[in-house]
Protein backbone atom coordinates (compact mmCIF):
# COMPACT_ATOMS: atom_id res chain seq x y z
CA UNK A 1 0.00 0.00 0.00
CA UNK A 2 1.38 3.40 -0.94
CA UNK A 3 2.01 5.77 1.94
CA UNK A 4 0.83 9.40 1.90
CA UNK A 5 2.70 12.29 3.49
CA UNK A 6 1.22 15.79 3.62
CA UNK A 7 3.70 18.66 3.80
CA UNK A 8 3.11 22.03 5.49
CA UNK A 9 2.92 23.64 2.06
CA UNK A 10 0.18 21.18 1.15
CA UNK A 11 -1.81 22.01 4.29
CA UNK A 12 -1.46 25.72 3.55
CA UNK A 13 -2.68 25.20 -0.02
CA UNK A 14 -5.74 23.27 1.17
CA UNK A 15 -6.67 25.97 3.71
CA UNK A 16 -6.34 28.73 1.14
CA UNK A 17 -8.43 26.73 -1.33
CA UNK A 18 -11.20 26.15 1.23
CA UNK A 19 -11.34 29.82 2.22
CA UNK A 20 -11.43 30.88 -1.44
CA UNK A 21 -14.55 28.76 -1.94
CA UNK A 22 -16.55 30.69 0.68
CA UNK A 23 -19.39 32.74 -0.83
CA UNK A 24 -18.47 36.31 -1.58
CA UNK A 25 -21.23 37.72 0.59
CA UNK A 26 -19.94 35.72 3.58
CA UNK A 27 -16.62 37.52 3.37
CA UNK A 28 -17.96 40.94 2.36
CA UNK A 29 -19.25 41.72 5.86
CA UNK A 30 -16.23 40.98 8.00
CA UNK A 31 -16.71 43.74 10.57
CA UNK A 32 -19.70 44.87 12.62
CA UNK A 33 -20.06 47.54 15.26
CA UNK A 34 -23.13 47.94 17.46
CA UNK A 35 -24.11 50.17 20.33
CA UNK A 36 -27.06 51.60 22.19
CA UNK A 37 -28.75 51.99 25.54
CA UNK A 38 -28.70 49.47 28.40
CA UNK A 39 -30.87 48.88 31.46
CA UNK A 40 -29.92 46.52 34.30
CA UNK A 41 -31.50 45.53 37.62
CA UNK A 42 -29.40 43.70 40.24
CA UNK A 43 -30.27 42.04 43.54
CA UNK A 44 -27.08 41.36 45.46
CA UNK A 45 -26.29 39.99 48.93
CA UNK A 46 -23.35 38.77 50.98
CA UNK A 47 -22.63 37.74 54.57
CA UNK A 48 -19.77 36.87 56.93
CA UNK A 49 -19.41 34.64 59.98
CA UNK A 50 -18.03 35.56 63.39
CA UNK A 51 -14.70 33.77 62.97
CA UNK A 52 -12.60 31.92 60.41
CA UNK A 53 -14.25 28.60 61.30
CA UNK A 54 -17.67 29.94 60.31
CA UNK A 55 -18.97 30.15 63.88
CA UNK A 56 -19.74 32.61 66.73
CA UNK A 57 -22.23 33.11 65.03
CA UNK A 58 -22.46 31.45 61.62
CA UNK A 59 -23.96 34.68 60.22
CA UNK A 60 -22.55 37.72 61.98
CA UNK A 61 -23.37 40.40 59.42
CA UNK A 62 -25.12 40.48 56.06
CA UNK A 63 -26.04 43.07 53.46
CA UNK A 64 -28.78 43.02 50.86
CA UNK A 65 -28.88 45.41 47.91
CA UNK A 66 -32.32 45.34 46.37
CA UNK A 67 -33.44 46.36 42.86
CA UNK A 68 -30.27 48.29 42.05
CA UNK A 69 -31.36 49.87 38.77
CA UNK A 70 -28.75 51.26 36.40
CA UNK A 71 -28.88 52.92 32.98
CA UNK A 72 -26.08 53.38 30.48
CA UNK A 73 -24.66 52.37 27.14
CA UNK A 74 -22.96 49.44 25.47
CA UNK A 75 -20.57 48.95 22.56
CA UNK A 76 -19.84 45.71 20.74
CA UNK A 77 -17.40 44.97 17.94
CA UNK A 78 -17.12 41.76 15.92
CA UNK A 79 -14.70 40.51 13.27
CA UNK A 80 -15.33 37.47 11.04
CA UNK A 81 -12.19 36.57 9.12
CA UNK A 82 -14.02 33.53 7.72
CA UNK A 83 -17.62 32.40 7.64
CA UNK A 84 -17.42 30.08 10.63
CA UNK A 85 -15.26 32.13 12.99
CA UNK A 86 -16.08 35.32 14.90
CA UNK A 87 -14.10 37.42 17.38
CA UNK A 88 -16.08 39.66 19.77
CA UNK A 89 -15.31 42.50 22.16
CA UNK A 90 -18.01 44.03 24.39
CA UNK A 91 -18.05 46.97 26.81
CA UNK A 92 -20.89 48.36 28.93
CA UNK A 93 -21.02 51.20 31.45
CA UNK A 94 -24.10 52.07 33.54
CA UNK A 95 -24.77 54.61 36.24
CA UNK A 96 -27.00 53.60 39.15
CA UNK A 97 -30.31 55.47 39.23
CA UNK A 98 -32.11 53.83 42.17
CA UNK A 99 -32.15 51.07 44.72
CA UNK A 100 -32.28 50.24 48.41
CA UNK A 101 -30.82 47.81 50.90
CA UNK A 102 -30.65 46.37 54.39
CA UNK A 103 -27.71 45.95 56.78
CA UNK A 104 -28.23 43.44 59.62
CA UNK A 105 -25.96 42.09 62.38
CA UNK A 106 -26.75 39.03 64.51
CA UNK A 107 -25.65 37.64 67.87
CA UNK A 108 -27.09 34.14 67.52
CA UNK A 109 -26.66 31.42 64.93
CA UNK A 110 -28.97 31.12 61.92
CA UNK A 111 -29.83 34.83 61.87
CA UNK A 112 -31.28 34.96 65.39
CA UNK A 113 -31.04 37.68 68.03
CA UNK A 114 -30.35 40.66 65.72
CA UNK A 115 -28.25 43.39 67.32
CA UNK A 116 -28.45 45.90 64.46
CA UNK A 117 -30.75 46.40 61.51
CA UNK A 118 -30.81 49.45 59.27
CA UNK A 119 -32.30 50.09 55.86
CA UNK A 120 -30.51 52.41 53.44
CA UNK A 121 -30.82 53.87 49.97
CA UNK A 122 -28.45 53.03 47.14
CA UNK A 123 -29.06 55.34 44.19
CA UNK A 124 -25.43 55.97 43.30
CA UNK A 125 -22.63 53.81 41.93
CA UNK A 126 -21.94 52.11 38.62
CA UNK A 127 -21.93 48.86 36.68
CA UNK A 128 -19.13 48.04 34.24
CA UNK A 129 -18.82 44.97 32.00
CA UNK A 130 -15.98 43.96 29.68
CA UNK A 131 -15.90 40.77 27.62
CA UNK A 132 -13.65 39.49 24.83
CA UNK A 133 -13.90 36.12 23.13
CA UNK A 134 -14.10 33.90 20.08
CA UNK A 135 -17.05 31.94 18.64
CA UNK A 136 -17.12 29.03 16.20
CA UNK A 137 -20.25 28.55 14.08
CA UNK A 138 -20.31 24.77 13.83
CA UNK A 139 -23.68 24.46 12.06
CA UNK A 140 -24.77 26.83 9.30
CA UNK A 141 -28.00 26.47 7.34
CA UNK A 142 -30.07 28.83 5.23
CA UNK A 143 -32.38 29.85 8.08
CA UNK A 144 -30.51 28.94 11.25
CA UNK A 145 -27.08 28.58 12.78
CA UNK A 146 -25.55 27.15 15.95
CA UNK A 147 -22.30 28.18 17.56
CA UNK A 148 -20.12 27.77 20.63
CA UNK A 149 -17.62 30.14 22.17
CA UNK A 150 -15.15 30.87 24.92
CA UNK A 151 -14.50 34.31 26.38
CA UNK A 152 -13.04 36.22 29.28
CA UNK A 153 -15.55 38.29 31.23
CA UNK A 154 -14.91 40.98 33.83
CA UNK A 155 -17.87 42.55 35.64
CA UNK A 156 -17.52 45.23 38.30
CA UNK A 157 -20.33 46.86 40.26
CA UNK A 158 -19.96 49.68 42.74
CA UNK A 159 -22.67 49.86 45.43
CA UNK A 160 -23.05 53.00 47.57
CA UNK A 161 -24.74 53.03 51.00
CA UNK A 162 -26.58 56.29 51.70
CA UNK A 163 -29.08 57.60 54.23
CA UNK A 164 -31.16 60.80 54.32
CA UNK A 165 -30.80 60.81 58.12
CA UNK A 166 -26.98 60.50 58.00
CA UNK A 167 -25.75 62.86 55.30
CA UNK A 168 -22.13 61.89 55.99
CA UNK A 169 -22.81 58.22 55.28
CA UNK A 170 -21.24 57.34 51.92
CA UNK A 171 -19.92 53.83 52.41
CA UNK A 172 -19.07 51.85 49.29
CA UNK A 173 -18.78 48.21 48.34
CA UNK A 174 -17.27 47.23 44.99
CA UNK A 175 -17.82 43.68 43.78
CA UNK A 176 -15.84 42.16 40.94
CA UNK A 177 -16.62 38.92 39.12
CA UNK A 178 -14.11 37.76 36.50
CA UNK A 179 -13.13 34.58 34.71
CA UNK A 180 -13.61 32.40 31.62
CA UNK A 181 -17.07 31.88 30.15
CA UNK A 182 -18.27 29.06 27.88
CA UNK A 183 -21.28 29.72 25.70
CA UNK A 184 -23.72 28.27 23.19
CA UNK A 185 -25.73 30.38 20.76
CA UNK A 186 -28.40 29.89 18.13
CA UNK A 187 -29.95 32.16 15.51
CA UNK A 188 -33.04 31.70 13.37
CA UNK A 189 -33.99 33.80 10.33
CA UNK A 190 -37.75 34.40 10.46
CA UNK A 191 -37.81 36.27 7.15
CA UNK A 192 -35.43 38.34 5.06
CA UNK A 193 -35.42 41.16 7.63
CA UNK A 194 -36.24 39.67 11.05
CA UNK A 195 -34.19 37.17 13.03
CA UNK A 196 -34.24 35.86 16.60
CA UNK A 197 -31.36 34.50 18.63
CA UNK A 198 -30.74 32.88 22.01
CA UNK A 199 -27.63 32.17 24.03
CA UNK A 200 -26.55 30.59 27.29
CA UNK A 201 -23.21 31.03 29.07
CA UNK A 202 -21.53 29.41 32.06
CA UNK A 203 -18.81 31.40 33.85
CA UNK A 204 -16.12 30.23 36.28
CA UNK A 205 -15.78 33.14 38.71
CA UNK A 206 -12.94 34.57 40.74
CA UNK A 207 -14.58 37.01 43.15
CA UNK A 208 -13.26 40.01 45.02
CA UNK A 209 -15.18 42.53 47.12
CA UNK A 210 -13.68 45.72 48.53
CA UNK A 211 -15.41 48.00 51.03
CA UNK A 212 -14.91 51.46 52.49
CA UNK A 213 -17.06 51.85 55.63
CA UNK A 214 -16.49 55.60 55.84
CA UNK A 215 -18.15 56.27 59.25
CA UNK A 216 -16.50 53.41 61.16
CA UNK A 217 -13.41 54.92 62.79
CA UNK A 218 -11.70 51.64 63.65
CA UNK A 219 -11.46 50.71 59.95
CA UNK A 220 -8.78 51.83 57.55
CA UNK A 221 -9.80 53.95 54.56
CA UNK A 222 -10.30 53.67 51.65
CA UNK A 223 -9.95 49.88 52.10
CA UNK A 224 -11.80 48.81 55.25
CA UNK A 225 -12.12 45.12 54.37
CA UNK A 226 -11.92 42.80 51.40
CA UNK A 227 -13.49 39.46 50.54
CA UNK A 228 -12.19 36.82 48.13
CA UNK A 229 -13.63 33.55 46.89
CA UNK A 230 -14.64 31.53 43.82
CA UNK A 231 -17.95 30.64 42.27
CA UNK A 232 -19.90 30.21 39.06
CA UNK A 233 -22.55 32.02 37.08
CA UNK A 234 -25.19 31.45 34.40
CA UNK A 235 -26.39 33.95 31.81
CA UNK A 236 -29.37 33.55 29.48
CA UNK A 237 -30.01 35.87 26.56
CA UNK A 238 -32.68 36.45 23.92
CA UNK A 239 -32.38 38.91 21.05
CA UNK A 240 -34.35 40.17 18.08
CA UNK A 241 -32.79 41.88 15.10
CA UNK A 242 -34.43 43.77 12.25
CA UNK A 243 -32.24 44.37 9.20
CA UNK A 244 -33.04 47.54 7.27
CA UNK A 245 -30.54 46.53 4.60
CA UNK A 246 -27.21 44.74 4.32
CA UNK A 247 -25.49 47.59 6.17
CA UNK A 248 -27.83 48.68 9.00
CA UNK A 249 -29.95 46.76 11.51
CA UNK A 250 -31.68 47.41 14.85
CA UNK A 251 -31.73 45.05 17.82
CA UNK A 252 -33.56 44.41 21.08
CA UNK A 253 -31.85 42.16 23.64
CA UNK A 254 -32.91 40.73 26.98
CA UNK A 255 -30.70 39.03 29.55
CA UNK A 256 -31.09 37.41 32.96
CA UNK A 257 -28.78 35.41 35.13
CA UNK A 258 -27.10 34.81 38.46
CA UNK A 259 -23.66 34.54 39.99
CA UNK A 260 -23.18 32.41 43.09
CA UNK A 261 -19.97 32.71 45.11
CA UNK A 262 -19.06 30.14 47.77
CA UNK A 263 -17.31 30.45 51.09
CA UNK A 264 -14.05 32.34 51.19
CA UNK A 265 -12.06 34.78 53.30
CA UNK A 266 -12.91 38.20 54.74
CA UNK A 267 -10.01 40.37 55.98
CA UNK A 268 -10.67 43.58 57.91
CA UNK A 269 -8.01 46.27 58.14
CA UNK A 270 -7.97 48.28 61.38
CA UNK A 271 -6.38 51.65 62.05
CA UNK A 272 -4.08 50.15 64.71
CA UNK A 273 -2.47 47.98 62.04
CA UNK A 274 -4.31 44.80 63.00
CA UNK A 275 -5.83 42.52 60.39
CA UNK A 276 -8.81 40.36 61.38
CA UNK A 277 -9.71 37.35 59.26
CA UNK A 278 -13.10 35.67 59.30
CA UNK A 279 -15.16 33.45 57.04
CA UNK A 280 -16.84 35.02 54.05
CA UNK A 281 -20.08 33.06 53.67
CA UNK A 282 -20.43 33.88 50.00
CA UNK A 283 -22.58 36.12 47.88
CA UNK A 284 -25.40 35.98 45.38
CA UNK A 285 -26.08 38.27 42.46
CA UNK A 286 -29.34 37.95 40.53
CA UNK A 287 -29.89 40.25 37.58
CA UNK A 288 -31.89 41.00 34.47
CA UNK A 289 -31.62 43.65 31.83
CA UNK A 290 -32.41 44.89 28.34
CA UNK A 291 -30.55 46.63 25.52
CA UNK A 292 -31.83 48.58 22.53
CA UNK A 293 -29.38 49.51 19.81
CA UNK A 294 -28.25 49.60 16.20
CA UNK A 295 -25.57 47.73 14.27
CA UNK A 296 -23.62 48.56 11.14
CA UNK A 297 -21.73 45.99 9.07
CA UNK A 298 -18.95 46.64 6.62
Amino acid sequence: MASFKLSWSGVTLIIITLFSQLPVNAQSRQFSVSGGGALNVNNFDWSIAGNSEGQSPNVLSELHFNSITSLGFYLNGAYRPVKYLRFDAYYQRNGVAGGSGMDTDYKGDDRTDPTFQQSFSSDRGYLEVFRIGVNVIFLQRTKFSLGAGVSYKNTRQNFVILSPELTDLQSTYTARWRGPAFSLEGNYLINRSLSVGANIAYTLIRYRGEADWNLIDIFMHPLSFEQTSKGHGMDYGLNFRYAVNGFLSFSLDGVLGNARVSKGTDISYLTNGTQISTQFNGSGNYFYGARLGAMVQF
